[in-house]
């Protein structure tokens, strides 16, 4: 749906962006040339040169609707079936001075239309019926009537002044020739570049958000290639995993597909490589691009604890998709018998479970993913074409070979577990990483004893109020709970109440509170060390166990844990 903030921008007089223009003809052109939305689809001349948006369709798309005021819905969805309408609220602007609080996105349902009386129809139907007095919003297509008829804008002044004073309506009409006056700032590409020279200028014009744009380009190119939309069928496999993973929906788009795509063609995921993909590149491996998702899904979900407020990369999901969809691809085209793909499977999970909590635990992915990922990808290759070759040349399976290599175990990134003692912010990767663990180790609440559900949140062991901010942001400094225990915890202020205090309630039920402690990494060192208000005990305590976890469920190899 159509964001106010972008509307704010325009009336604000701010910035919005940079615009690419390449200057072609339908038939030059390497992409595929299509109408902007809500225009009246015009016949294109053979041979004329044509305004072709490369970057700023959405912007201009946007505008648009705003201001032309359509009568078809935003998105072609049950959630936006009717035509919306933009208004500015004259009351709410001079109380708050805020476009942001004033501007109204209005779904113009039959009830709805009826509530707001659109200065539009004020002009029309005034006639002495109506008083000026009743004017109490305005819509924003009254912009685009302005630019057919010259005068609209003058005679809401005039009634405006009679309804508001000459001031506030100054204010408004100024504030409504913003918009007309507005510039849009725009690169023109020449008739003659090429798709590389295009992708250069892009890159250079548009660092921070490129990404998404090099895709947008590499769909208009198909679009040619194949006369079929791409961007519609990638959305259409993908919706039936968003259902199935809907927790972890955030993490997965068309955008990220393609790159996973790009990875298994054997191109970085950087836009002069996307950009590059064929036709015949999606038709090989959109299939099994999807099976990857999945799989991955299944991963993070289930071998990786990762639920959607606690996902320590996004970007992982492009080379560990990759990784999942090139062993399907194997498993389904080799003619290995039953027991060796089960071997082929276990090993190659041995390989991305080591990966992935290698990566995520050393933060290795903090900066650098793209070429990171294209790296990575390649080493699971190398190491599954290893094991192929291996597989080939045997007739039978012995026993001993079931682990990950030591060679390839050597190329994946140290963990310096000590990272736990210091202090992270809500967003690092390595405190998400401690709640994942948390939900592998089946994490209870402290007070009553009930399982991990989405209702727990992270909270600090040693409240603030008992050590310093910075002490009590220190990852180990954190668990899971249930936010009444939170509550209970922050009002005794010192863990030796809280646990003494737990200790005695569970009196005579030991097993089921050393269950509970154990299932938040305590052991019973730590929880003497509570006990006690021995804050740096503790952490190492616990730090004890995570090791321990770690090892025992193989998560990590005792070689790539750094002391």
């Amino acid at each position: 749906m159509l964001k106010n903030f972008f509307l704010v921008s325009v009336m604000g007089g701010y910035f919005i962006g940079t615009l690419l223009i390449h200057e072609n003809t339908k038939e030059k052109t390497p992409f595929a040339v299509r109408t902007l939305p809500f225009i009246e689809t015009q016949e294109i001349p053979e041979g004329s040169i044509l305004k072709i948006v490369l970057d700023g369709q959405q912007r201009i798309a946007s505008l648009i609707y705003a201001l032309t005021a359509p009568n078809t819905p935003i998105k072609a969805s049950n959630k936006y079936k009717y035509p919306h309408r933009f208004f500015l609220d004259i009351e709410k602007f001079f109380k708050t001075k805020s476009l942001s609080e004033s501007l109204l996105t209005v779904s113009m349902l039959p009830k709805n239309s009826k509530k707001i009386l659109p200065y539009e129809y004020l002009i029309q139907y005034n006639q002495g019926k109506i008083s000026v007095n009743d004017i109490k919003y305005i819509d924003l297509s009254i912009l685009a009537k302005e630019q057919e008829k010259p005068g609209i804008l003058d005679d809401l002044y005039d009634d405006l002044r009679e309804a508001l004073g000459k001031e506030k309506a100054k204010e408004i009409r100024a504030l409504l020739r913003e918009v007309l006056n507005y510039e849009l700032i725009y690169i023109k590409i020449p008739q003659e570049s090429t798709i590389d020279e295009i992708v250069e200028i892009f890159e250079r014009i548009n660092k921070t958000s490129y990404k998404l744009s090099s895709v947008d380009l590499l769909f208009a190119k198909l679009y040619k290639e194949k006369n079929s939309d791409i961007r519609k069928v990638i959305l259409e496999n993908l919706s039936s995993i968003k259902e199935e993973y809907s927790e972890l929906a955030e993490i997965f788009n068309e955008i990220t597909l393609i790159k996973v795509i790009a990875l298994l063609s054997n191109k970085e995921i950087k836009p002069s490589s996307i950009i590059k993909l064929s036709a015949n590149d999606i038709d090989e491996w959109l299939d099994k691009a999807i099976d990857g998702f999945k799989e991955s899904l299944k991963f993070l979900y289930k071998s990786a604890g990762v639920r959607k407020k606690w996902i320590p990369y996004t970007s992982l999901i492009i080379p560990l998709a990759a990784m999942f969809a090139l062993l399907k691809k194997e498993t389904e085209t080799k003619p290995f018998n039953s027991t060796i793909k089960i071997y082929l499977e276990k090993i190659s999970y041995n390989f991305i479970k080591l990966w992935y909590w290698s990566n995520t635990l050393s933060e290795r992915y903090d900066e650098g993913v793209t070429s990171k990922s294209f790296y990575d990808f390649r080493l699971y290759k190398s190491f599954l074409e290893e094991i192929l070759l291996t597989l080939e040349k045997k007739s039978s399976l012995k026993e001993g070979i079931s682990l990950v290599p030591k060679q390839v175990i050597n190329k994946l990134p140290l963990i310096e577990l000590n990272k736990f003692k210091e202090p992270r912010n809500k967003n690092s990767a390595l405190l998400k990483a401690l709640y994942n663990l948390l939900i592998l180790n089946n994490v209870l609440d402290f007070e009553t004893g009930k399982p991990f559900d989405k209702d727990f949140t992270d909270e600090h062991i040693f409240p603030k109020s008992f050590v310093e901010e910075k002490k009590a942001n220190k990852v180990l400094n954190r668990t899971l709970s249930a936010p009444e225990t939170n509550k209970y915890l922050k009002n005794l202020r010192t863990p030796q109440k809280y646990f003494t205090q737990l200790e005695e309630k569970y009196l005579n039920h030991k097993g089921l509170l050393n269950q509970i402690l154990s299932s938040h990494f305590i052991n019973e060192k730590a929880f003497k060390y509570l006990k006690q208000n021995d804050f740096e005990s503790f952490l190492n305590e616990r730090l004890s166990s995570i090791k321990n976890f770690l090892k025992e469920k193989l998560l990590i190899p005792e070689e790539l844990i750094k002391d």
